[in-house]
């Protein structure tokens, strides 16, 4: 699902206006629409506007949470994933949603390469190697 979707979901769900919504961020409500319209938004960006819904980043993608509250995601693995797609420069001239698809990715692989035993070091290097091939695929 495109970010701008997953935005205009949360604050949809919260019966929120793109008005309210930009005025707790303190931005524009044109701002708000281009996001949900899947324009450029920033990680941080995204932070702010969880850190207003009282979500995780991993909720706002989808990610189930679990009875206590936790959601049930590898935080260091959705980190490490985070990083490395933000500091890739194909992956900043990607359209948002292509951007969310490759972290979703770069996620998923840093999850497998953690769960077999690889250093840390080794889990960056892979994810930065893998790149550009995930963008690729993401925007299929």
């Amino acid at each position: 699902m495109a970010i701008g979707t997953l935005i205009k979901q949360q604050r949809a769900a919260r019966g929120e206006t793109q008005g309210e919504l930009a005025k707790a961020l303190g931005i524009t409500q044109a701002a708000v629409a281009r996001y949900e319209k899947g324009n450029s938004v920033t990680i941080e960006r995204l932070q702010q506007m969880c850190d207003h819904w009282q979500i995780s980043l991993a909720e706002l993608f989808g990610a189930p949470v679990i009875p206590n509250g936790a959601p049930s995601i590898n935080s260091e693995a959705l980190l490490d994933a985070i990083v490395v797609a933000e500091g890739s420069s194909v992956c900043a001239a990607a359209k948002p949603e292509v951007r969310a698809r490759a972290i979703v990715m770069l996620y998923k692989l840093a999850v497998d390469l953690r769960a077999s035993g690889n250093t840390e070091a080794d889990v960056q290097a892979k994810l930065v190697e893998d790149t550009d091939t995930v963008i690729r695929l993401a925007r299929k």
